[in-house]
């Protein structure tokens, strides 16, 4: 079982990881948006599987 150093300790390696990643990020004029793309790909996933559903449901042949 974990004693309350282990956590302590961990939870200090995640902030560091945390500061070092926004540290090493790109800011202003050389940020890149990576965000819009991946929503754009999960909607993508979920709108195939809905009217794939509904076409199922729907009893037609493929």
């Amino acid at each position: 079982m974990a004693n309350g150093w282990s956590v302590i300790i961990g939870l200090v390696i995640v902030v560091l990881a945390c500061l070092a990643g926004w540290f090493f990020a790109p800011k202003g004029e050389t940020q890149t948006y990576a965000l819009r793309p991946f929503l754009l790909f999960i909607h993508v996933i979920f709108l195939r599987r809905k009217l794939a559903n509904n076409f199922a449901a729907s009893g037609e042949a493929r």
